[in-house]
């Protein structure tokens, strides 16, 4: 793997391993079909929608006993795909323990807000 100075080569693939050993950024990436997007910044609108979304959400089960929520975590689902999405939920017999990496299990609800 090439890493420079915090650049990366965008014309080649990565996979999720590689991915993950990579420095922090200023920006979010996501790895997608192997390669590495920049996340739009989200914007008011965006962040809005999110928030009354997640409020109304997390009334359902306030104390997170039925699973658990994230909020713009990286959730490695194969090796050439760690997308970021606005939140997601895991069934409380299927959260793992805290790492400080993505999830590793795949959501059982997933919500992107296009915005």
């Amino acid at each position: 793997m090439v890493v420079k100075a915090r650049t990366v080569e965008i014309e080649r693939q990565y996979t999720s391993d590689e991915f993950e050993l990579m420095p922090e950024f200023n920006a979010a990436y996501e790895l997608l079909d192997g390669r590495i997007i920049e996340k739009a910044m989200p914007g008011d609108e965006h962040g809005t929608i999110v928030k009354r979304i997640i409020k109304k959400l997390v009334l359902l089960d306030p104390d997170e006993q039925l699973g658990s929520w994230w909020t713009n975590t990286s959730v490695k689902l194969d090796s050439g795909w760690e997308p970021i999405p606005d939140f997601m939920f895991v069934r409380a017999t299927r959260v793992q323990p805290v790492s400080k990496k993505g999830i590793t299990v795949v959501p059982d609800l997933v919500v992107e807000v296009h915005s």
